[in-house]
């Protein structure tokens, strides 16, 4: 009986991911239409216009992005030199190039449904580029991403990013209205970003366990945070995040909660480690008591507890 119930399990799993990729690729695939109608307005090219498309890609989280495959190659192995070989490079490129593309397809969709219009900051808000333009820059992004992906000569690299792309065009028109597994895909991602740096350079993946589950709690909690910003949009957009569903106290008990589990598990009861995370989880505590909301000015602090954590786990 137990072996029905897991092949079963199994054969659903397989179908679930199958759909996903059908999905995704749909969403990919249908670009190819978009040349065919006669309404769509292609914009020349301009210095203006290159900025925006350079914006679109978060650029001020981009050094974030491009430095965590090597620090989980350096992890891996303790050895800087293979941290910035060619294999760990085209990593990091990869992972970055792969992120900008959550950024730029994030944005498309959210202009489309709505969810964006009164945020007079977002690109296509203010015309410089038609969605059209954005989907494209979107699809070349992806296609760049899966020709470097070839290029990789581990097969577990090349499936992780694989699905991390699918994952990317299915984040906001499926993933982004489920609580709990919004937050979960965005951590699982960033936190992946070590391991393929560790696994390109065939390294001790022992090593990166710390990092791994540091990264995870630690971004499941600033997605939260962003969430409890982002809540009255959120609400009136009727997307059911944490906060939307619960309240942005709870939301902040929550966040605690990842803050502690991020904080105790990787090393235990090291006090410098609990110390480097305290500032942050303080600023938590006080939020909660005080019953507000955190401001970006304290998440811009946690990326700097992150960077001098990512030192701590180095040394």
């Amino acid at each position: 009986m137990l072996k029905i119930i897991v092949k079963m399990k199994i054969k659903i799993l397989i179908l679930l991911l199958s759909g996903m990729q059908i999905q995704a690729f749909n969403t990919i695939s249908s670009l190819t239409m978009i040349k065919h109608n006669n309404n769509i307005n292609f914009k020349p090219v301009h210095k203006h216009k290159l900025n925006s498309y350079f914006k679109l890609t978060r650029p001020e989280g981009l050094a974030y992005e491009f430095a965590l495959p090597l620090f989980g190659s350096y992890l891996a192995t303790k050895n800087i030199a293979t941290s910035v070989s060619p294999s760990a490079l085209l990593i990091a490129f990869i992972t970055t190039l792969v992120a900008s593309n959550s950024m730029v397809i994030n944005d498309y969709y959210d202009y489309k449904s709505g969810t964006d219009n009164l945020k007079d900051s977002k690109i296509l808000n203010k015309k410089i580029l038609t969605s059209e333009e954005v989907l494209y820059f979107s699809m070349y992004l992806a296609l760049t991403c899966y020709y470097l992906t070839s290029l990789v000569n581990n097969n577990i690299v090349r499936n992780i990013i694989s699905n991390t792309i699918i994952l990317t065009y299915l984040y906001t028109p499926v993933l982004k209205n489920i609580p709990f597994v919004k937050n979960i895909v965005v951590a699982f991602i960033v936190a992946q970003a070590p391991l393929v740096g560790g696994l390109a350079v065939s390294g001790n993946i022992y090593n990166i366990k710390p990092a791994i589950v540091y990264l995870f709690y630690f971004i499941m909690w600033q997605e939260l945070m962003l969430d409890n910003m982002d809540m009255e949009g959120d609400k009136k957009n009727n997307i059911k995040t944490i906060p939307v569903i619960y309240g942005y106290k709870n939301a902040n008990i929550i966040g605690i909660l990842y803050l502690l589990l991020g904080t105790l598990l990787p090393y235990g009861l090291s006090l410098t480690f609990i110390l480097l995370q305290s500032p942050i989880i303080l600023i938590n505590i006080y939020a909660l008591r005080a019953n507000k909301i955190l401001k970006k000015t304290a998440l811009k602090l946690s990326k700097v507890i992150m960077l001098f954590s990512g030192i701590y786990m180095s040394i």
